[in-house]
């Protein structure tokens, strides 16, 4: 951090008479004096409120967000506000929020609906999807990846990574007053659209507005186009307010535009206010107990790394839980058991009142029964009692079978939550 903060400082003094002698002024030290000033959010705690509004709806983010490196938490709440289309409001709907990235599991805490006991979906290395999650996460715009200049739509790739990789940037010579510093435009045609950047060495090499205006035949996420279909898509940043807090030049407060058109459809119009307050550019962690991944008890955890394996947090560690389809089966069989049994039984009774009957009249009258027919009547006897038998013998075979099955399901899950947590 100090080697960062000493090239920042030199940038600073270089960047002070450049603001004046514009034709000095070079992209590069542009640049990268403002990807020293990102370099700032990767270790770094403060409140942020994120306000998102359009016609439909309002959703608002406050939450303490701290950062180390790739480590990253969002802890407090989000209150979402529903428009109907007659204008009146639906009551909000106010969430807890606890959203943790510790560096090797990312866990996404959730009450689904308010009040229910918490559920959580819990990525690891083995899943193979941390690492796209978690890049989701540093750019989501609730979460503030504007402020980073880092949005969805360039495969991952902030405004400086665009800048930084185009062959053709542009710097314009006459600055622009932003927020009363001078700015200076840097413009580059990419294959993720046209970016634009207004850096400014008066504010610490600080960009203060950025832009990205897409075409439908420009990349949109891994080399590839989106299946969208827009003639209009652009993503506007800018900064509202800047403060100098421990000799540093930060953004505290900034707005997002975002409007994708199709013609005269209108696809997406929202615009995201972001305000921080609690800047700590030392944060003291270990005190904080941040990135702990701390799961409320009885929570119902969701791991990709074993996908269709549903746990439970008891007792300080994740417990597997069998199916509820598993469970569903094994009753509908039981019920069905015992159905058969009682039809059997009742069955049975009824056989053998009958056939007391047979025999008290072959007992009256047993010269009138040849041997052909008295041997007849008993093998059907024999045959009744057989079916029956293999009735109830099937019932209990698929019980039997049933039960294994879920007996060999519980204990794999158990022996692999227990190796693995």
């Amino acid at each position: 951090m100090k080697f960062y903060i000493s090239i920042w400082m030199h940038l600073m003094l270089a960047g002070v008479p450049l603001g004046s002698a514009t034709q000095e002024l070079d992209p590069d030290v542009l640049l990268e004096g403002y990807n020293l000033c990102n370099k700032e959010f990767e270790t770094i705690s403060y409140d942020l409120e994120s306000d998102s509004q359009s016609r439909r709806r309002q959703l608002v983010y406050t939450t303490k967000h701290c950062a180390r490196g790739d480590c990253k938490q969002w802890i407090g709440h989000r209150t979402l506000t529903m428009y109907n289309e007659d204008g009146t409001t639906q009551p909000a709907i106010r969430e807890r929020v606890a959203d943790t990235y510790d560096g090797t599991q990312l866990a996404n805490i959730y009450w689904d609906p308010p009040g229910n006991p918490p559920k959580a979906n819990l990525w690891g290395t083995a899943g193979g999807l941390l690492p796209k999650i978690s890049q989701e996460w540093a750019q989501n715009i609730e979460k503030g990846g504007p402020l980073v200049g880092r949005i969805y739509g360039s495969n991952f790739h902030s405004v400086y990574d665009l800048l930084k990789g185009a062959p053709n940037v542009t710097l314009h010579d006459t600055a622009t007053k932003i927020l009363d510093y001078d700015a200076y435009l840097l413009e580059a045609n990419t294959p993720y659209g046209i970016v634009r950047a207004w850096i400014s060495p008066d504010a610490g090499n600080n960009c203060l507005k950025w832009e990205i205006v897409k075409a439908q035949n420009q990349f949109y996420l891994e080399g590839e186009t989106t299946d969208g279909q827009f003639t209009h898509w652009v993503a506007a940043y800018d900064a509202e307010r800047v403060e100098q807090i421990d000799g540093r030049y930060i953004t505290t407060q900034a707005k997002l535009k975002h409007i994708v058109t199709d013609g005269d459809t209108e696809i997406s119009n929202y615009t995201n206010h972001y305000k921080l307050t609690n800047i700590d550019f030392d944060p003291d962690y270990e005190a904080m107990g941040a990135f702990e991944i701390q799961l409320p008890e009885g929570t119902v955890v969701y791991y990709d790394d074993f996908p269709g394996v549903i746990y439970q947090w008891i007792g300080g560690r994740l417990q597997p839980l069998i199916d509820d389809m598993v469970i569903e089966a094994i009753d509908t069989n039981v019920d069905k058991l015992v159905e058969n049994r009682n039809a059997v039984s009742k069955e049975e009774v009824e056989k053998s009142e009958g056939n007391g009957a047979v025999k008290r009249a072959a007992s009256v009258d047993s010269e009138q029964l040849s041997d052909r027919k008295t041997t007849k009547i008993e093998d059907e006897q024999k045959n009744d009692s057989r079916t029956n038998g293999k009735k109830l013998m099937g019932g209990v075979v698929i019980v039997v079978v049933i039960l294994g099955v879920a007996f060999f399901v519980y204990s794999f899950r158990r022996k692999v939550g227990n190796n693995e947590m």
